[in-house]
């Protein structure tokens, strides 16, 4: 029906207030996105391009997508002592902040309980959550660390008779409720293959939206939980399941008119590890299959250099009111950066649990740990001292771009 239609043949001439829609589909690899490409071109998407997550996983992914800055510089990530229940994304110089002050109406639709107000994400007017995983909804992050430590090692049973013992009953009682909401999701509400999208879709198609608008949404359907553990094939099989909830998604957007007037992003916050290199997930590695995303747009995308997340920002607010400048979404260098694991949960080797930043150059790629100043992987051994000065000289400004952040905190704190 849509095949061949192109929808957003304006590029440079003044296209006015549009409206601006991110889609991001959490987990997806540029590597495995064919079949998303495939919907999306029935609906005028005219692009793919490799982007480069600032992270791999979600918490400053997507504040980087928000910001324009890295995780270092929002501050949004993990440390050694700070892990996922007590990071928060504080920075309100955001693009959310920039298009309500253009006039815009903002929405954030998502299934991610990170994507939510108590990590920060609260800048958006309208937030519609829908995720049938609970956990770190209705458990405080202490609640939440608590039951993880004691799930890794135990069995339901035995983690019922730890907490009786210990006088937890109020976690007792909220880790049933959880545990229970689980067991029905899984029974009656397709979870884990479905883990949001219908009930965002069917949201979206009732709501009268207010124009100009910000709709940002966040779909989860790749993430694990899987129903096996043969991740490729239960991967493959989320990944088609996706594609034909996404069409019915993108239909809502075509019927309501969105298409036509709007700026169109689909991409990815990080990708996923199905056992490359003996490895699994994601939240921890710079690998490939982690960091390179696919950028959907539905108008067209030609530009030199690398398409980093750190760039919506600038490049969406330069064209919702001039000309659709493309050449804002491209830079000469892209990094993406990773602290250690981002969970309590996760343990991992010493080795991975401290700073390094992966770069993106002049069709090279480096793995740099900013601890032990050495390249830990490189892929052309003559770029080694030109790559270390741009990374150095980035973490350097990082650095400083971060404690001014912290300085405008704290004066606007005791105001």
């Amino acid at each position: 029906m849509f095949e061949g239609t192109f929808l957003f043949g304006r590029v440079g001439r003044s296209i006015g207030m549009e409206n601006v829609i991110v889609v991001v589909l959490d987990c997806l690899r540029y590597d495995r996105s064919d079949i998303i490409w495939n919907v999306l071109k029935r609906y005028g998407f005219s692009s793919r391009m490799v982007a480069i997550a600032p992270a791999p996983w979600t918490i400053p992914s997507h504040a980087s997508m928000l910001t324009g800055m890295y995780p270092t510089e929002h501050g949004a990530h993990e440390t050694r002592e700070k892990k996922a229940g007590d990071i928060e994304f504080e920075v309100r110089d955001n693009l959310v902040n920039d298009l309500r002050k253009k006039g815009y109406r903002t929405y954030m639709f998502t299934a991610n309980a990170f994507l939510t107000e108590r990590f920060g994400f609260k800048d958006f007017d309208y937030v519609y959550f829908n995720g049938n995983v609970p956990d770190r909804i209705y458990l405080k992050p202490e609640e939440l660390k608590v039951l993880t430590e004691e799930s890794l090692i135990k069995s339901p049973g035995s983690v019922l008779i730890s907490l009786l013992r210990k006088r937890r009953f109020r976690l007792l009682l909220k880790g049933g409720l959880v545990y229970l909401y689980r067991k029905f999701s899984e029974k009656l509400g397709g979870w884990p293959v479905e883990k949001g999208i219908s009930k965002i879709t069917a949201k979206i198609k009732r709501i009268e939206f207010e124009e100009p608008f910000l709709l940002f949404v966040n779909l989860m359907e790749l993430h694990e939980p899987y129903r096996s553990e043969d991740l490729r094939r239960e991967y493959s099989h989320q990944l088609r399941y996706l594609a034909s909830k996404l069409d019915v998604f993108m239909k809502v957007l075509w019927d309501k008119g969105f298409l036509k007037d709007s700026i169109v992003i689909v991409t990815s916050d990080h990708g996923q590890l199905l056992g490359e290199y003996g490895k699994t997930g994601h939240g921890i590695y710079l690998y490939d299959e982690l960091i390179k995303v696919p950028l959907f747009a539905n108008f067209p995308v030609d530009g030199l250099g690398y398409i980093s997340h750190t760039n919506l920002r600038t490049f969406l607010l330069k064209s919702i009111d001039g000309s659709l400048n493309v050449k804002k979404l491209f830079s000469e260098v892209a990094f993406s950066e990773s602290f250690g694991s981002y969970s309590w949960k996760i343990k991992v080797d010493p080795e991975y649990d401290r700073h390094k930043v992966a770069i993106f150059y002049d069709g090279v790629k480096g793995v740099y740990d900013v601890e032990r100043r050495m390249f830990e992987f490189l892929t052309d051994q003559g770029y080694e001292d030109e790559l270390r000065v741009k990374v150095e000289r980035f973490v350097k400004s990082a650095k400083v771009k971060a404690l001014g952040l912290k300085g405008v905190k704290r004066i606007r704190g005791r105001l």
